[in-house]
């Protein structure tokens, strides 16, 4: 048997290191799939167009547009989610505001909560500064052939999303309307 070089060593490394991202990132994802606690967001209509990325509807939701909002352009924020029928929604702002921090929010809410990145912010017509924000669930690939079908529905259908403790969202699926999980 042959003693093991430099060059091979250094190569095996290499890729021991890069099996390991990869487990981490996919065992990271099931691990809040699977822990994670589920709940259903309402979505509004957007129309995307993109050639490259294959068949995949762009999601918007009504969280996503927030009130009373604090933080600045790429900050990271914390919006409480309250049970609204058959849907989860934003918490009342007007009795507390999202947050910048966890803790902060997790001080007064027991609920679930969505971490996200505010992507702009400016004042609506009360005077009040409101944001846009993303959670990273803002795309959702679906079979060949039924992507434009699906963005004509928007508004009617809802993502069911699992939610973890530290408020990292992941989309599990869609629900239609007429699902009774809805």
């Amino acid at each position: 048997m042959r003693a093991l070089t430099r060059p091979r060593v250094l190569f095996l490394v290499a890729a021991v290191v890069q099996i390991v991202i990869v487990l981490g990132f996919v065992g990271a994802r099931e691990s809040l799939l699977r822990r994670g606690q589920e709940i259903v967001l309402a979505t509004v209509p957007v129309d995307p167009r993109d050639l490259f990325r294959g068949d995949f509807v762009v999601l918007r939701y009504e969280v996503s547009s927030v009130d009373l909002c604090f933080g600045s352009a790429g900050s990271r924020i914390y919006v409480p989610l309250i049970r609204n029928g058959d849907v989860h929604a934003q918490a009342d702002a007007e009795r507390r505001p999202p947050a910048e921090d966890l803790t902060d929010v997790r001080s007064w809410h027991q609920g679930p909560v969505l971490r996200g990145k505010i992507e702009s912010a400016s004042f609506n017509p009360d005077n009040q500064r409101s944001c846009q924000v993303s959670y990273g669930i803002e795309s959702y690939f679906v079979p060949e052939g039924t992507g434009r079908e699906i963005e004509q529905q928007l508004g009617d259908i809802k993502i069911r999303v699992t939610v973890d403790g530290e408020g990292r969202a992941a989309i599990v699926g869609l629900v239609h309307s007429a699902d009774p999980g809805a």
